[in-house]
C-alpha cells in the first residue's frame, strides 16, 4: 500500500478533486428528481406530475419473487409519497416465463399477481385517501403497469411495453432522454 503524499498537489489531492468534480457533475442533473414530499393533493394522480413536482419520481421494477411481492404491498401503502412513472414487471435470474417453444418456464409466478394486488389496493383506496392526500387512483396504477422481458433469464432482445416506456426526464439542453 502506498503512503499518502505529504506535499501539496500530490496524488491524494488530485484524486479528491476528481471525485468532487464527478460528484457535482453526477448530482446536479439529479437535484430536481428527489426532494422531500410535501404539498400532497387529492388529484389521484400521485401529486404534481410534470415539472416542479416535489415528490421523487420513480419507476418500480420488479419480478415475481416473494420479496418483490411483499415490497409491492408496502409500496402501495406509501404510493402517495412518489410521482410514479411506471411499474415494470420483468424476469430475474431465478425465474422466467419461457417462450413457449425452446425455453421452458422456470419457477414462474405469473404476471397476474400485480393486478390482484392493485384490486386489493382499490378496496383500501377510500380509506387511504381519508388519512392522507396524493394516493394514485387504482386506474392510474393499472395504466402504469407494463410487462417487460420475461421469456428467459436476462433476456433483453425483445421489445416490450415495459422496455419502451418513456418517462418524463428533465432536460437542460435540446437533447432527449436522461441528462
Amino acid at each position: 500500500m502506498r503512503a499518502r503524499p505529504t506535499k501539496p498537489g500530490g496524488t491524494w489531492r488530485r484524486l479528491g478533486a476528481r471525485l468532487l468534480a464527478a460528484a457535482v457533475v453526477t448530482t446536479l442533473p439529479l437535484a430536481g428528481l428527489a426532494s422531500p414530499a410535501s404539498g400532497h393533493d387529492r388529484s389521484g394522480h400521485g401529486g404534481g406530475h410534470g415539472q416542479g413536482s416535489d415528490k421523487p419520481r420513480i419507476i418500480v421494477t420488479q419480478d415475481g419473487e416473494v420479496d418483490d411481492m411483499d415490497s409491492f404491498i408496502r409500496f402501495l401503502y406509501y404510493a402517495n409519497e412518489f410521482d410514479i412513472e411506471g411499474i415494470v414487471y420483468s424476469s430475474s435470474r431465478f425465474h422466467w416465463a419461457g417462450d413457449g417453444a425452446d425455453v421452458p418456464p422456470f419457477r414462474w409466478t405469473g404476471t397476474e399477481w400485480v393486478d390482484h394486488y392493485i384490486d386489493l389496493y382499490e378496496k383500501l383506496y377510500p380509506n387511504l385517501r381519508r388519512h392522507a392526500d396524493g394516493y394514485p387512483t387504482p386506474a392510474r396504477l393499472r395504466s402504469l403497469y407494463k410487462i417487460g422481458n420475461i421469456d428467459n433469464v436476462s433476456e433483453m432482445d425483445k421489445v416490450t411495453e415495459g422496455s419502451t416506456r418513456t418517462p418524463r426526464w428533465p432536460t437542460t439542453s435540446s437533447r432527449t432522454g436522461p441528462t
